[in-house]
């Protein structure tokens, strides 16, 4: 755009110099046409018939706007004056032009000339002077018109080099929005049939979806090989542990308890571990059916009420009870069970003691499960980070856990089409809300 801009100004001054030139050439033409005129009227008066000098005198009354015309004689002696403004030639100019024999100049808008002519028995200086108004404002209108071509032109080139843009770059926003809709390692782009850049580029990105892919899925693999191999060998060693209590003498009861809550923690991992790779797999490899949000949430905080005896934990369904359609999402039992226990689970780990955990169910925009304890809460820059696997808050180190419960939760929302708020309560505590949508409603855009 710039450079068509700059171009066009060029030409546009090239035209206008070139026009000036040609415009100032045509009238020293005419000037000097009217100094051979006075010339031969004065050089030739008294050999000329009547008739012919009558029709030099009618063609020197024809003088050009505003023209002053003079005449001198060999002496420097003034023969004939055509004035209306006092012209006068310096004695410097009238010795340069006999050297010359012809002399013009310009000063402001009038134009100067100077011819020798001549004539018997010596010759005779003409000076013509006039301004070309006329030639003037053509150049005006001519200058006008070129600066509103250049605008049109400069117009008329954007409007076309946005069009080519636009048109170029199509294929580009195509397969950027393709980019945009992948949200799974095995989906790819579609290759364009023409073999372009845009066709490698294509090809490059789907051969990084497929190593993506690969890597993705052998770390699934890898978590639930281990895990699962891992599980056995630990429940052999709670099992003979269990037996060494029964044996043990007091004095080793206090160390084989350490023993098995470690060895407890350390199963807890492996099963969080085992339900992460499997809350990473595809929708459609992920057994789904219609579940009661009612009941799961009921379920998990029973197995959470055992595992946390001294907390009070307290389900609220009124705001479900006020609901025209049953809770009901189509999702994975199980892990829907897990998600939720988690959140439980983190709530009685660090909510005050003798304080309630509230789980309430409500419908607002599909279905959703909240989670709040008056516990120490999170520094609100650190709040996003809660759901990358392994984090835990600066408040959070003196509790046991392994950092894996929000983010398991997350992954399994993210499985149901769902999503997974956190928010801080300003008088202290956190805020765990899960958003499913229902069975037959389209999911949830944030």
């Amino acid at each position: 755009m710039v450079l068509a801009a700059l171009l066009l100004g060029i030409f546009s001054a090239f035209v206008y110099i070139k026009i000036s030139n040609l415009r100032a050439s045509e009238f020293y033409e005419r000037l000097r046409e009217r100094a051979d005129v006075a010339g031969r009227l004065v050089r030739d008066s008294d050999r000329l018939p009547a008739e012919a000098r009558a029709r030099l005198q009618r063609q020197l009354l024809n003088a050009l706007q505003d023209e002053e015309l003079l005449v001198y004689s060999t002496k420097d002696s003034l023969i004939l004056q055509e004035a209306t403004h006092s012209l006068s030639i310096s004695p410097d100019r009238l010795h340069q032009v006999r050297k010359t024999g012809f002399l013009f100049w310009q000063e402001g808008k009038r134009q100067f000339l100077l011819e020798v002519m001549e004539h018997y028995p010596d010759s005779i200086i003409v000076a013509v002077a006039a301004e070309d108004k006329l030639g003037y404002e053509q150049l005006e209108n001519l200058s006008v018109g070129l600066a509103w071509g250049g605008l049109l032109g400069i117009g008329i080139a954007g409007l076309f080099a946005w069009a080519l843009a636009s048109w170029g770059i199509r294929p580009l926003k195509k397969l950027t929005l393709q980019a945009m809709k992948i949200q799974r390692p095995h989906e790819r782009l579609v290759i364009p049939d023409k073999r372009d850049e845009l066709g490698l580029l294509s090809q490059t990105f789907n051969h990084l979806l497929e190593r993506l892919d690969a890597a993705f899925a052998l770390q699934r693999t890898f978590i639930a090989n281990a895990s699962h191999e891992l599980r056995t060998p630990i429940a052999v060693l709670m099992a003979q542990l269990h037996e060494l209590k029964t044996a043990a003498i007091p004095d080793n009861q206090a160390k084989l308890a350490e023993m098995q809550t470690s060895l407890e923690r350390l199963l807890d991992l492996i099963q969080q571990l085992l339900w992460m790779a499997q809350s990473a797999q595809e929708p459609e490899n992920v057994q789904m059916e219609p579940t009661r949000m009612d009941e799961t949430t009921f379920e998990a905080i029973q197995i959470a009420r055992q595992r946390w005896p001294e907390r009070d934990i307290r389900m609220d369904m009124n705001l479900l009870e006020q609901a025209e359609s049953e809770p009901i999402v189509l999702g994975n039992p199980l892990l829907l069970q897990v998600a939720i226990l988690n959140l439980v689970d983190n709530a009685c780990k660090y909510a005050t003691p003798s304080t309630p955990v509230l789980v309430s169910i409500r419908e607002e925009k599909g279905l959703s499960i909240i989670v709040s304890d008056t516990g120490p809460g999170v520094p609100p820059e650190r709040l996003s980070r809660l759901k990358e696997p392994f984090f835990r808050a600066s408040t959070a180190r003196a509790k046991q856990g392994s950092g894996v419960g929000l983010a398991l939760t997350d992954r399994i929302a993210q499985l149901h089409n769902g999503t997974l708020e956190l928010t801080v309560i300003p008088d202290g505590g956190l805020k765990a809300e899960l958003c499913f949508p229902k069975m037959g409603e389209p999911a949830s855009s944030g």
